[in-house]
C-alpha cells in the first residue's frame, strides 16, 4: 500500500470518532381513547405521519423512527419505548420525541411542590378526571412530567455531551404539556384528591420534563443538551387546526411549515421563532414556549452559536411604531437607539437590519419605539428588537479620585499625579452621569501595580484596573455598570396587589437554623461556607411571580430566581395567595466578597423574567452564576437542584405593576 495512503488512513482512523452519529425518533400519537373513558378523539393520527415525513426530509431513516400509538401508549408501554430508546442511543447521537394526545394538570403526590401540580400526558386508558371515583387508582394512568423527565435523563447520559435530545409536546398544558379552530387536547379542571382536606387549586407550572428529580451527580455534565418546545403556556389548551381539510395539532402543523427552507447553520432558538410566527397565525391566543440547555445549538448534533442579547416586540402600534417588551429599567428610556433585525438573528453585527428606531416613550416594563421607515414584517414574533445606544434617567454617580499628596504622607509613593487626575476628569467630560462633586459614591485609589476602585459607604473593593490613566475606556465600562448598579439597589415599588414577603432562612445540617432564624427579614451576618434558603408568602389577594437579584458589594449582579443554568424558570416562580414555599431545592452558599449584600426582589402579577440584569465582573471571587448581560428588564423591572452559589432614591407608586424591595445582610470575616 502507499504509505501516503496508509498514513491518511491512519489518520482518518485516529481522529474519526469511533462512533458514528445517528438519529432516533419516537413519536407518541394516541388518537382513537376508549369512549367509556370520556375523552374526545384526536387527529394525532395525522400529526404522526407529518412528524415522520418532516424527519426524513432531515436525513433520519424509517426505520429509526419508532411509533408508539393508542393502545399501546399506555404508562407502561410508554415507559417501556423509553428504555428501549435508551438501550439503541450512543453517544453523540440525536434524539427527538414527539407527543401528540390529550394533556392534563394533576395534583401532584408531593406535597411540598410550588403550584401543587403536576403536568402529564393522558396515557391511552387514562379516565377523564369527571369519572373517577377513586383518585389513587385512576391517577396512576396519568404519565406525569417528572417520570418522562427520569428517562429523559438517561437518554441524555446516554446521548453524552455531544448529542442532542429534543422533544415536542402537542397538547394542553405542555408548556409545564390548546389548538386554532378544532377540539382541544385536554383542557380539563385539574384532577385532583376529592379526599385532601385542604383543596390546591394553584396555577400550573412548567414542564416537569425539563427538570432532574434527582441530585446533581458528578457526571451530569456529561449529559446532552436538551431543547424542549411546548404548544402552550402551562394554563393554556392546545387547538388542533386544519391544513387543507387534513385536522392535526397546531404545534406539529407550525413544525412541518418551519422545517421547510431551513438555513444550514439554524439554531434551536431560531427554529423556535418560525414555529412561534406561524402558531401566531393560526392559533394566536397560544403562547408556545421554548426551554432547555440547547437553545442555541445548531440543529441535530451542530455547534453552540453564542445569541446576542435582544428584546421581544410586543406589539404593534401602526407601520412605524411599535411596543417593546422592555422598559425604563433595561435602558430603553427616552431617546434610547436601537435596531430591528429578523427575529432569529444571533449577531446583528452579521446580519442586515430592518430598520432603526429611537424610544419615544417608556414606563417600568414596556417602551414605545419610533421607527425610521415603515414596518417590513407583518408579525411582532418576526422581529427581535437589538439596543445599540441604551439610556438610563438616573442621578449623577458621585466620584473621589484619591491624591494621597494632600495626606503629606510620605510612605506613600504611589499616587495620581495632577496631570493623571487631570486626564481621567477630562476623559469623563462626554459622560453627563458622572460628577467629581459632593460626597462620593465611589474611589479612585492609586496603587503600586493595581488602582483600586473603593465604594465610599464601606471601604470595600468594587474592582481594580492596571494603570487608570491609561485604561480608561475600561474605567468608563466600570462606572456604567456600577451607576446601573446602584439604581437597582436603591430602586423601591410598592404595589397592593404584588404583595409577596420574601423570608431568609440560615441552613445548618440541611435544616432550619431556629436559634439563628430571625422574623425581621433583614439584619443576619453571614460567613463564608453558610447556607441559606428563601421562602416566599403571597400575602395579596393575586397570584404574583417573584424574582430574586444578588447584589453583591462589588457591584456584580447575580441571578438568583430565576436562573435557567439551575433550571429555575421564570414562569415555574408564580406564588398563589396564602401560600407559603420554601425553595429548599435551591441552597444558596454564601461566600466573598465581604460586606453588604443585597437581596433585590421584585413582585409582580404577571410573568417576569430578570435574569439578563445579571452582569459578568471580570474581577468578582464568586464563580457562581451564570452572568448575562446588562441589557433587559422584561415587564417589572434543572438541569441541576443543587446548591447555587450567590455569594435611596425612591420610586413609591401604589398603582405600580409591581413591587421590588431590598433583603439586605452581612458577609463577615
Amino acid at each position: 500500500m502507499n504509505k501516503h495512503i496508509l498514513f491518511a488512513f491512519l489518520l482518518l482512523f485516529i481522529y474519526y470518532p469511533i462512533y458514528a452519529t445517528n438519529k432516533h425518533a419516537l413519536i407518541i400519537a394516541i388518537s382513537k381513547y376508549p369512549v367509556q373513558n370520556g375523552w374526545a378523539q384526536l387527529a394525532s393520527n395525522n400529526d404522526a405521519q407529518y412528524i415522520r415525513t418532516t424527519l426524513l426530509k432531515h436525513d433520519f431513516k424509517n426505520e429509526e423512527i419508532k411509533l408508539v400509538a393508542d393502545s399501546e401508549a399506555t404508562v407502561d408501554g410508554i415507559i417501556t419505548a423509553f428504555k428501549q430508546l435508551e438501550l439503541e442511543t450512543n453517544a453523540g447521537d440525536v434524539v427527538v420525541i414527539h407527543f401528540s394526545c390529550h394533556g392534563q394538570q394533576v395534583e401532584s403526590l408531593d406535597p411540598n411542590k410550588l403550584g401543587g401540580l403536576d403536568q402529564c400526558v393522558v396515557s391511552y386508558n387514562a379516565l377523564k378526571p369527571r369519572l373517577s371515583k377513586d383518585f389513587k387508582k385512576d391517577q396512576a394512568a396519568y404519565l406525569r412530567g417528572q417520570t418522562i423527565g427520569l428517562h429523559l435523563q438517561a437518554i441524555r447520559r446516554k446521548a453524552g455531551k455531544d448529542g442532542d435530545v429534543v422533544v415536542f409536546m402537542d397538547y394542553c398544558h405542555s408548556g409545564a404539556g390548546t389548538r386554532g379552530v378544532g377540539k382541544k387536547r385536554g383542557g380539563e379542571p385539574p384532577f385532583m384528591n376529592s379526599n385532601n382536606v385542604v383543596k390546591k387549586t394553584s396555577t400550573p407550572l412548567p414542564s416537569d420534563i425539563c427538570i432532574n428529580t434527582t441530585k446533581p451527580q458528578k457526571s451530569d455534565a456529561e449529559l446532552s443538551p436538551f431543547i424542549v418546545i411546548s404548544a402552550t403556556r402551562p394554563e393554556e389548551s392546545d387547538l388542533e387546526t386544519d391544513d387543507n381539510g387534513i385536522e392535526l395539532g397546531s404545534l406539529t402543523y407550525a413544525i412541518s411549515k418551519s422545517f421547510d427552507h431551513l438555513d444550514a447553520n439554524i439554531t434551536y432558538r431560531s427554529l423556535f421563532t418560525k414555529i412561534q410566527s406561524v402558531m401566531n397565525e393560526i392559533v394566536p391566543e397560544q403562547h408556545p414556549l421554548i426551554e432547555g440547555s440547547g437553545l442555541d445549538k445548531v440543529l441535530f448534533g451542530g455547534k453552540f452559536v453564542p445569541q446576542k442579547p435582544y428584546v421581544e416586540i410586543e406589539r404593534f402600534n401602526n407601520d412605524t411604531e411599535l411596543v417593546a417588551r422592555m422598559g425604563l429599567f433595561g435602558g430603553l428610556d427616552k431617546d434610547a437607539k436601537v435596531m430591528l433585525y429578523p427575529a432569529g438573528t444571533n449577531d446583528p453585527a452579521k446580519a442586515t437590519a430592518l430598520a432603526s428606531g429611537k424610544v419615544i416613550s417608556a414606563d417600568n416594563f414596556t417602551s414605545t419605539i419610533a421607527l425610521d421607515k415603515s414596518l417590513p414584517i407583518s408579525k411582532a414574533a418576526d422581529g427581535w428588537i437589538f439596543i445599540t445606544e441604551p439610556s438610563y434617567h438616573l442621578k449623577p454617580l458621585h466620584i473621589s479620585i484619591a491624591n494621597n499628596k494632600a495626606d503629606n504622607n510620605k510612605s506613600v509613593t504611589s499616587v495620581f499625579t495632577d496631570a493623571d487626575i487631570a486626564i481621567i476628569k477630562s476623559n469623563m467630560v462626554d459622560m453627563p452621569m458622572i460628577s467629581f462633586e459632593g460626597n462620593p459614591d465611589l474611589m479612585i485609589v492609586k496603587g503600586k501595580q493595581q488602582d483600586s476602585i473603593i465604594a465610599a459607604i464601606d471601604g470595600s473593593l468594587v474592582t481594580t484596573i492596571p494603570d487608570i490613566p491609561k485604561n480608561l475606556p475600561l474605567l468608563k465600562d466600570r462606572m456604567k455598570e456600577y451607576r446601573k448598579y446602584k439604581f437597582l439597589k436603591e430602586l423601591d415599588l410598592k404595589s397592593n396587589d404584588a404583595n409577596v414577603e420574601v423570608i431568609i432562612l440560615p441552613i445548618k445540617n440541611g435544616k432550619v437554623d431556629s436559634l439563628k432564624f430571625k422574623s425581621s427579614i433583614s439584619g443576619y451576618d453571614f460567613h463564608n461556607n453558610d447556607s441559606i434558603w428563601i421562602a416566599a408568602k403571597n400575602n395579596g389577594k393575586k397570584d404574583a411571580y417573584i424574582n430574586i437579584l444578588d447584589m453583591q458589594p462589588d457591584g456584580a449582579i447575580n441571578a438568583l430566581f430565576p436562573k435557567k443554568k439551575d433550571n429555575i424558570l421564570a414562569n415555574e416562580l408564580k406564588i398563589r395567595p396564602g401560600e407559603y414555599h420554601v425553595f429548599s431545592d435551591h441552597g444558596i452558599a454564601v461566600s466573598p466578597p465581604y460586606g453588604v449584600e443585597v437581596l433585590k426582589v421584585f413582585v409582580s402579577t404577571e410573568e417576569i423574567d430578570m435574569e439578563s440584569l445579571a452582569t459578568m465582573v471580570q474581577t468578582g471571587t464568586r464563580g457562581i452564576t451564570s452572568r448575562g448581560n446588562l441589557s433587559a428588564m422584561e415587564k417589572l423591572v434543572k438541569e441541576s437542584n443543587g446548591i447555587a452559589t450567590r455569594g435611596l432614591s425612591t420610586i413609591n407608586s401604589e398603582t405600580s405593576e409591581g413591587s421590588a424591595y431590598n433583603l439586605i445582610f452581612n458577609i463577615v470575616k
